[in-house]
C-alpha cells in the first residue's frame, strides 16, 4: 500500500510531490514519516529563504521496494530543486524484517565489529575498478573519502539475493554526472547472520 501527497504553495512558490509506502508496522511507518517530515521541513525552510523569486522550488520523493528473505528495503529517491544548474538528488534507505524490526548499519556492526573495515576495503577496490575502467574522471580522493570506515558512508544499503548492495550517493565517491554508485558485496564476506 502507498500514499501520495501533493502540495503547491503559491505564497512561497514551492511544489512538493511525494509517494511513500505504508506498511503493516506502526514503527516502520513512523520511521518513514519521521525521515520524510525532516526533508520537507528543511525544504520549506529553504523555500522561505529563497533568492530566486521567479521560479518554483520543487521537492519530489519516490521510492523503490526490494525484498530478500525476511527483509524489505525501501530506497527513497529525493530530488530537490532550489535554484542552480540542476536539482540536488540524494537517497535514504530504510530496511526492516518480517517482525517489523528496523535494520540499520548499527545492527550490522553489532553482528560484526569489523564490518566497516570490510565494507570500506571491498567498496574501494570495486569502485576504483569500475570507475577507472569506463574512462571516467576518477577522483581517487573522492573514493577514499566516500568509503572511509565510518557509519555515515554505509547507511544506504539493500539486502538482496546476491549479497549486500551498498549505495553511494551523488558526489560521495564520484562526480555528480556519474550518478549513484552501487557495490555488491556477497554475504560470505561480511560475517553477519539474521
Amino acid at each position: 500500500m502507498q500514499k501520495n501527497y501533493l502540495e503547491i504553495n503559491e505564497k512561497y512558490k514551492y511544489k512538493i510531490k511525494i509517494n511513500k509506502p505504508i506498511t503493516e508496522f506502526k514503527n516502520v511507518n513512523n520511521q518513514i514519516d519521521k525521515t520524510i517530515s525532516k526533508i520537507i521541513r528543511e525544504f520549506i525552510d529553504s523555500s522561505k529563504r529563497r533568492v530566486q523569486l521567479n521560479m518554483y522550488y520543487t521537492l519530489y520523493i519516490t521510492y523503490k521496494s526490494y525484498k530478500y528473505n525476511t527483509f524489505t528495503t525501501y530506497v527513497f529517491s529525493i530530488s530537490e530543486f532550489t535554484g542552480g544548474a540542476h536539482p540536488n538528488n540524494y537517497m535514504k534507505s530504510i530496511r526492516f524484517n518480517n517482525k517489523g524490526e528496523i535494520i540499520t548499519i548499527k545492527n550490522l556492526i553489532e553482528q560484526n565489529s569489523n564490518i566497516l573495515n570490510t565494507l570500506s576495503k571491498i567498496s574501494r577496490k570495486l569502485l576504483f575498478e569500475k570507475l577507472s575502467s569506463n574512462d571516467n574522471d576518477v577522483n581517487l580522493q573522492m573514493i577514499l573519502d566516500g568509503t572511509k570506515h565510518v557509519k555515515e558512508n554505509f547507511e544506504n544499503f539493500i539486502f538482496s539475493d546476491e549479497g549486500l548492495i551498498i549505495l553511494f550517493d551523488y558526489y560521495q565517491v564520484a562526480p555528480y554526472y556519474l550518478g549513484v554508485q552501487k557495490v555488491l558485496i556477497p554475504y560470505k564476506n561480511l560475517n553477519i547472520k539474521f
